[in-house]
This record gives structure tokens, C-alpha cells and sequence, in this order.
């Protein structure tokens, strides 16, 4: 159940931004809003019921590809201009490989928490000092979320994150 709370607090800052923020936060929260929710989802089934290996697969893939047809891809490698097939795979790679690493660090408590809060922090202060100030407070609220749960799953933990919160942070720094 922790995952739905990480997921909740971060898409309230989102909508909120919406609303009050410019035109481009709110296109670029709403470009990565399906993948998440498919990430989200099949996180929470795959707690509550079990999900085989390539089922979860194939909706981590569907996830990463509503990405990149959105735009939010992988374009430019050592300073060319990928075509559209590699950068498909790149990115491909590139959100599977963190999704299922922070759901495989999931297993002990704190760690994928506070390794995904350490991560935003990082990633929203190297933003925030390009003049990023929009993946700077998206990364500030993913970190918020995670350091709001981490007291919670501490040594004894009182709560879990599950497959769908590591999922979700897991997605949400690769993006």
C-alpha cells in the first residue's frame, strides 16, 4: 500500500501544478501520466495476485513505449541523432533496466525508499542548477513522497512499498 501513497502524494503536485503552473508542466506531467498508471497498476495486481515474468514484462514494455511515443525518449547518443529504431531500443533498455532494478532492491526495508529519495535530490539539485526548474520540482516531489514513506518502512516496517511503488519511483527516475 505504500506505493499508492508515494504515487498519490507525487500526482497531487502534479494535477496541482497543472492548474497553476504553465502550459508546458502541465503537457509534460499528462505526456508521463499513462505509463505510470500502467506501471502503478501492474505493480498493484502483481502484489494482490502474482504476475508471471512476461506478462509483467510486456506491460513494463507497453509503459516504456506509450513513453516514448509521447516524446520523452532517448535522441542523442555521444552527440548523434539516433534514428527512431535505436532510439526505441535505447530507451527501451534504459527503462526496463531501472524499473526492475529498484523493484529488485525492494526487499529490505528502507533501501529502495531512501535510494530513490538520495536519487531525486541528486537529480533535482543537477536540474535546478541547469534550469531545469520543472524535472527540479518533479524530482523534489518524488523525493518528498519517499522520504514522507521511508519513516514508515524503517526496521520494523509498518508498511511496504510493493511491486507498485518500486515500479513507479523506478519509472519515474529513468523518465
Amino acid at each position: 500500500g505504500g506505493g499508492i501513497a508515494i504515487a498519490t502524494a507525487f500526482t497531487c503536485v502534479g494535477i496541482l501544478d497543472g492548474f497553476i503552473g504553465t502550459k508546458s508542466s502541465y503537457q509534460e506531467f499528462y505526456s508521463i501520466a499513462p505509463s505510470f498508471l500502467i506501471l502503478l497498476v501492474t505493480g498493484l495486481i502483481d502484489d494482490r495476485f502474482g504476475l508471471r515474468p512476461k506478462p509483467k514484462l510486456l506491460l513494463q514494455s507497453i509503459a516504456v513505449a506509450i513513453l516514448w511515443l509521447m516524446g520523452d525518449r532517448i535522441d542523442l547518443f555521444m552527440g548523434w541523432k539516433l534514428p527512431d529504431l535505436f532510439s526505441f531500443i535505447l530507451t527501451w533498455i534504459w527503462g526496463i533496466a531501472i524499473l526492475n532494478a529498484f523493484n529488485l532492491i525492494d526487499g529490505l526495508d528502507g533501501l529502495a525508499a531512501g535510494t530513490s529519495a538520495i536519487a531525486s535530490l541528486c537529480i533535482a539539485y543537477v536540474a535546478y542548477i541547469h534550469g531545469m526548474y520543472l524535472a527540479s520540482g518533479a524530482m523534489l516531489a518524488l523525493a518528498g513522497g519517499a522520504l514522507g514513506f521511508l519513516p514508515y518502512n524503517f526496521y520494523p516496517a509498518k508498511i511496504f512499498m510493493g511491486d507498485g511503488g518500486s515500479l513507479y519511483l523506478g519509472f519515474m527516475l529513468s523518465t
